[in-house]
């Protein structure tokens, strides 16, 4: 399958493409990652209003113990490419510097490939910051899809949308090419599968040439705004916005029963020498309430399945130890 779209995306620039939404939210703007342990920094913190701050200055204490102001959090993603699957582990902390005499949380889950959906107000808050964050972490696009489904938004997966009869032309045409450079005398001799001698033949691969790759289209639309053109997804409860070259995420809402959830990415930067992700995103839940999220740190690294268990047995040792006598550890609605 990554020859095919490797193959399709050379021929991009000469047939017309319309990306599909879960391409989209592949984050296509990053490098491919490499590494096998991914691990996101962030801090997040409530958007005060001027009413919610006279409120807190009146009754101080009170607003501390109910309400959540600030938290630091640690996202590590392990990938085993060989079965595509994905450990999670989330860690909180007290402070930026992130010691683990400061870990006040932990989560832990074996395959976070698809978001463990559940019917609930909260679960659907949860649903969307964890699939953005793994579109902008991992450049997967598979578990928004997945979680978009699950709240009745009517878009599909890739492998639901290919065109099969492309792909299986395109699959021809790189294993001619591998032949090719693996014995560049049967140049002469092998027909191209782009390229048949018969007449009948070369039309018909033109007309397949020039047909979409994905068969997705309708809901998916090259926009103009003032001076700049973007992608636009729009259905009948949810809507998104990404950049035209870049697809780079722009804003996007979904509406539900409970109301709506709007997230907005601001200010993409370069954290680990090749992988973009915004600065800062802004989370507004299903009570108004909004969240700057902003990125600390991103890097990535290979490292092996035991390693990563040793590092969050390490995590729940700090963790046991760090217990305050309280034990009170407030969360916004979209973190688990």
């Amino acid at each position: 399958m990554k020859l095919i779209l490797a193959c399709f995306f050379s021929l991009s620039c000469v047939f017309a493409y319309i990306p599909s939404v879960e391409s989209l939210f592949r984050n296509g703007a990053n490098t491919e990652i490499e590494g096998s342990t991914v691990v996101v920094n962030l801090h997040i913190s409530k958007m005060i209003t001027g009413e919610e701050k006279a409120v807190q200055e009146t009754n101080q204490e009170t607003a501390k113990l109910k309400e959540f102001k600030d938290g630091y959090y640690k996202f590590l993603y392990l990938q085993d490419f060989s079965n595509d699957s994905v450990k999670m582990v989330q860690v909180g902390y007290e402070t930026e510097n992130m010691r683990v005499n400061e870990i006040t949380s932990l989560r832990s889950f074996n395959n976070f490939v698809k978001f463990p959906f559940s019917k609930g107000v909260e679960s659907t808050e949860q649903g969307l910051f964890y699939s953005l964050l793994q579109s902008l972490a991992l450049n997967r696009g598979d578990m928004m899809i997945s979680y978009l489904r699950s709240r009745g938004v009517s878009v599909k997966l890739n492998k639901d949308l290919l065109n099969k009869e492309k792909a299986a032309l395109l699959e021809k045409y790189m294993l001619y090419l591998k032949k090719v450079k693996d014995d560049p005398s049967l140049n002469e001799s092998l027909e191209s599968p782009l390229d048949p001698k018969n007449e009948e033949q070369r039309v018909s691969v033109k007309e397949v040439l020039k047909q979409p790759f994905f068969h997705e289209s309708s809901i998916v639309k090259r926009v103009k705004e003032r001076s700049s053109f973007f992608w636009k997804v729009e259905t009948e409860n949810f809507n998104a916005k990404f950049e035209n070259e870049t697809r780079k995420l722009q804003t996007l809402e979904l509406q539900t029963t409970w109301g709506s959830l709007a997230i907005q990415c601001k200010d993409f930067l370069v954290f680990d020498g090749s992988h973009e992700f915004p600065k800062y995103i802004y989370f507004k839940d299903f009570q108004g309430n909004y969240y700057q999220i902003r990125m600390l740190s991103m890097k990535q690294f290979d490292e092996n399945k035991s390693s990563f268990e040793t590092r969050y047995t390490n995590y729940r040792k700090s963790l046991s130890e760090n217990k305050k006598e309280d034990g009170l550890v407030f969360t916004p609605n979209f973190i688990l």
